[in-house]
């Protein structure tokens, strides 16, 4: 399977929220009620953690008037994304000709202003909503393009002259340089992406780009960060807290604490007045272990005894403030165990990774008690003050991409599905019931899925519904009707519920279906499909397939349905089309080796208050108004640089916002931030 695949592993349940008001609802966990919404919530509109080199950038298409001019009025890019352009082509390319030819005479020292003539075509002026000089809709290729370049070309003004950094994504072939210096250059084409510095001087800078034609999209995105991490200014953050390790999923509201996963079984809990760390739980294969194999295996306990004292002692040292100190010794020490466990029994094998590791699946609590699961197949109870109160396993048999979907409390059960669907009993653990995955015939390849389920009514009983086609009857783990293919394949995208109406985005074509259950009747139900609308989004500048992992909103008889290249599609339900469709300036970042960052825009469109907030995968969101036609209100940005597998780079962050009265609370791969604006 191609690597982009791997995009589908974050998939929507990483993007869960939390329904949370002044009291602690019956369920908190994966978005709450089931529809991402907080109407009473009066939420931030504006905030801000940017670089100061940023916040003097400016961009404009113009060229400057002189070398010391200052930049005009409304040409400030805080944001760091470039809108204003001057677009050049399509220059036709000769077959024997490469990107690294010229095609314009000395081209690397084109400093051009709007209308100048180049040969017979002419520079012209192209503002774009967001982060992508998109050379297909500029110039209106549908389809299949001939062998061209195209030139894209604007006047960067920067007030202290300090390196930056650009996230970069293009597809096909693509050469930038700087003030007539290459700045970079890929000539081997696709759909690719690259963060490189630009050495930029004080004062105006010229950048040009050179892009090649592609078999259907033609694009470049490009977004700036800041050089030092510490030098930013922040706005509307009342805390932020650095998390024990990376994790995927949002965090969870209970009371006066916040909740949060952490890489590769931890869960960590804050207290939600000023973000302080109370305390760290870690959770292997070890805490599931029954007294029969520690007897069974008494050396082998022993040695791991002590390896479970380290990962304690790491968990406290976490509290105590030395949380940089302990992640690499925490992660460590987990891996031991669980490889210890492996040969104690086969069932402790290791989990297959996915792209947001062990952590997507979210917590879920009663208000009492908070309950995680992990991808690792280990499933743990904890009471708010962090004492264990059981814990379980679930058979993960090897699943391309991981284990992702959250757990669900419902019918005064705990649902968990991995290798098969399983029903707890949330005060002690014991297994209630067990159903096995269903496992279409046809094609068994489309069995797995990643999105998390959702419960509806099927007549007087209840059923849960996952993205396999599954329905299963919550009293016994009865399966009532399987078909994947019924409801239109989506393995990614979770379903939202309303009104005992379930909404579910289609993969890969796009599109819609709004269904609900029947009764049961002789263990059969069928599901009755009520509306379905078709779009698609290929006219928009696409990284790989158009995946949908994001769940949507619904909201009004309107359904907000965001994929993974950030293009928001609002269909009316009601009427069965589609209201409008725009490109979301969310400033994307995404690449094939990126892990979690592949999910693009992969937060579900989330409702607080009065408003719709939309977030991108590298900190930026949007905050519209809900109904027919877009209109934004607010731009933020969270820019917050981490240490990756191979660089310093922007903090990925695919999570949903939880909103609990004026506060925000959004949890990044590495941080989590309480945000509220200061009226």
């Amino acid at each position: 399977m191609h690597l982009k695949k791997a995009v589908l592993s974050i998939g929507v349940l990483v993007c869960a929220t939390s329904a949370v008001g002044a009291e602690v609802p019956a369920a908190v966990g994966w978005r709450g009620d089931g529809n991402g919404r907080y109407p009473q919530a009066t939420p931030p509109l504006h905030w801000s953690r940017v670089s100061k080199s940023v916040l003097g950038l400016a961009a404009q298409a113009a060229k400057p008037k002189s070398p010391d001019a200052a930049p005009a009025a409304g040409t400030q890019i805080p944001d760091g994304t470039i809108h204003k352009w001057l677009v050049l082509g399509p220059l036709p390319l000769a077959d024997d000709k490469k990107l690294d030819d010229e095609t314009l005479a000395n081209e690397a020292a084109v400093s051009p202003d709007e209308n100048e003539k180049a040969g017979e075509l002419a520079w012209k002026a192209v503002a774009f909503d967001d982060n992508a000089v998109d050379f297909n809709g500029t110039f209106n290729l549908p389809g299949k393009k001939p062998k061209a370049v195209a030139y894209a070309h604007t006047y960067l003004y920067s007030a202290d002259g300090k390196p930056l950094s650009v996230n970069f994504m293009y597809e096909s072939f693509a050469k930038v340089w700087l003030n007539g210096k290459p700045a970079f250059s890929h000539p081997n084409g696709g759909n690719l992406a690259n963060r490189f510095n630009l050495a930029v001087a004080k004062g105006w800078n010229r950048i040009l780009i050179k892009s090649q034609t592609s078999v259907d999209n033609w694009y470049v995105r490009a977004t700036l960060f800041g050089p030092d991490p510490n030098e930013v200014d922040a706005k509307g953050i009342v805390w932020i807290t650095r998390m024990p390790n990376l994790g995927y999923s949002s965090p969870i509201v209970v009371g006066d604490k916040i909740f949060a996963t952490i890489e590769t079984g931890g869960l960590c809990c804050m207290n939600k007045a000023d973000g302080k760390i109370l305390w760290v739980r870690s959770a292997t294969y070890y805490d599931t272990a029954s007294d029969e194999e520690r007897k069974a295996n008494a050396q082998a306990f022993t040695e791991m005894d002590a390896l479970a004292a380290q990962l304690k002692q790491a968990d406290d040292a976490t509290v105590n403030g030395a949380a940089k100190k302990t992640d690499d010794e925490r992660a460590k020490l987990e891996d031991q165990l669980n490889k210890a466990m492996a040969k104690v029994d086969k069932k402790y094998r290791p989990a297959p990774r996915g792209e947001a590791g062990f952590t997507a699946p979210n917590p879920v609590s009663d208000g009492e008690r908070v309950y995680v699961a992990y991808g690792t197949g280990v499933t743990v109870c904890y009471d708010l003050a962090g004492n264990k109160k059981w814990s379980d396993l679930s058979s993960h048999p090897d699943l391309e991409h991981g284990y992702n979907s959250s757990p669900l409390l419902a019918d005064g059960k705990l649902i968990i599905y991995m290798g098969e669907c399983r029903a707890l009993d949330p005060k002690t653990g014991k297994l209630l019931w067990e159903s096995p995955r269903f496992l279409p015939e046809n094609n068994r390849t489309y069995y797995h899925f990643h999105g998390s389920g959702c419960v509806l009514s099927a007549g007087t009983e209840k059923v849960a519904f996952f993205l396999n086609g599954e329905f299963v009857r919550l009293s016994d783990g009865k399966n009532v009707y399987a078909d994947f293919w019924k409801l239109g394949d989506s393995r990614y995208s979770a379903p939202v519920v309303d009104r005992g109406m379930a909404y579910k985005v289609q993969s890969g074509t796009g599109g819609v279906v709004a269904f609900k259950p029947s009764a049961i009747s002789g263990d059969k139900l069928t599901p009755e499909i009520v509306n379905e609308v078709k779009f698609d989004t290929n006219k928009y500048p696409k990284f790989y397939l158009k995946f949908y992992n994001a769940a949507p909103l619904y909201h009004e008889g309107l359904l907000y349905c965001i994929d993974e290249d950030a293009v928001l599609t609002v269909v009316d339900m009601e009427k069965g089309e589609v209201a409008y469709q725009k490109l979301l300036d969310l400033d994307l970042y995404m690449h094939h080796n990126f892990g979690a960052g592949r999910g693009g825009a992969a937060a579900s469109p989330t409702l607080a208050g009065k408003y719709i907030y939309l977030f991108g995968n590298q900190g930026s969101s949007v905050v519209i108004e809900p109904g027919r036609t877009f209109k934004q209100v607010a731009k933020n940005r969270l820019e917050q640089i981490v240490h990756g597998a191979y660089s310093d780079r922007q903090e990925v962050t695919i999570t949903c916002p939880v909103f609990e009265g004026a506060r925000m609370y959004y949890r990044g791969e590495q941080y989590l931030y309480c945000i509220e604006e200061k009226k």
